[in-house]
């Protein structure tokens, strides 16, 4: 064979040999820049995609609650006191007895107490209101100035019960003051000798407060109105509001542990309905309330 068609034959099988490699790796690097520049376009849009969200929430988050720091605002006070009349009272009383004997202190204080409950049922007390409390005996003593020395003179025995009296038990006609006199009476008459206090209040103080309260920002509201009558605004939404509201407590007639010794005192000793007068309850609410400027 001429040795120039050899040699041609054999460049040629080489450059075939060469050729396939080199289209296989022209393809893969073609279908890695065809793949590389669609991940940069998603990336591209992802990133597009996002900052429009964050535009719309920053926008939506405007509407609720635009950036204002010029806002017109006015504050003001209201207050309201409302007074009623109490609708409960709550008398507390003491049984003492003393003794020599403990057996015997201890039974005749018994003996007071059964009668001064009865006495209470009488006047139509319900049951749920009379409570009574636990019997405490204790050794009584004197100073004997001459002995220098404490001397026991016997026992003392002290039963504490409380009677309480609303206005919707009682009778036609009856008032909160007569029925706590006829209370007291009663249970003297019958042996308790120490009255402490009578106290009187509302069943439900809830009632009277949060009227006062609804009051006390009405006031406030109508103050506002007023000092932006003369100007060209009006009231906008309510920026903040607070209160501070002095609850209704119980009325305490206190009478210092005041003896009513039965077998010491006549009738016309007995408390009169006028030595338990009852006052009103008040409650005072105060609100300061921040409007909006219109």
């Amino acid at each position: 064979m001429d040795p120039h068609v050899a040699a041609l034959q054999l460049l040629r099988v080489t450059a075939s040999e060469i050729a396939t490699p080199l289209c296989c790796l022209l393809a893969i690097t073609l279908n890695l820049i065809a793949i590389i520049s669609a991940m940069k376009k998603f990336i591209i849009a992802s990133l597009v995609f996002s900052c429009l969200q964050f535009s719309s929430v920053k926008a939506e988050e405007g509407k609720c609650c635009p950036p204002n720091p010029a806002m017109r605002q006015v504050t003001v006070s209201g207050t309201a006191t409302l007074k009623s009349a109490p609708d409960m009272a709550s008398v507390s009383l003491s049984i003492i007895s003393r003794h020599k004997d403990f057996k015997l202190c201890s039974d005749d204080n018994t003996r007071i107490a059964k009668e001064v409950l009865t006495a209470v049922r009488s006047l139509g007390i319900p049951e749920k209101n009379i409570k009574m409390r636990n019997l405490n005996i204790n050794e009584e003593f004197e100073y004997d100035g001459v002995k220098q020395k404490n001397i026991k003179k016997g026992f003392i025995a002290n039963r504490a019960f409380s009677v309480e009296i609303k206005k919707a038990d009682l009778s036609f006609g009856d008032t909160l003051t007569d029925k706590v006199a006829q209370v007291v009476n009663a249970v003297v008459q019958n042996g308790s000798n120490q009255l402490q206090n009578v106290s009187y209040g509302l069943e439900d103080p809830r009632k009277l407060s949060n009227q006062a309260l609804s009051d006390a920002v009405a006031d406030a509201k109508s103050r506002a109105e007023l000092m932006l009558s003369p100007l060209t605004a009006t009231l906008g939404a309510v920026q903040s509001i607070n209160e501070n509201t002095y609850r209704p407590y119980p009325m305490v007639k206190s009478f210092a542990r005041m003896d009513m010794m039965v077998a010491e005192g006549a009738s016309s000793s007995m408390p009169s309905p006028e030595s338990f007068s009852e006052g009103d309850i008040e409650v005072t609410s105060n609100v300061n309330v921040t409007f909006e400027i219109k």
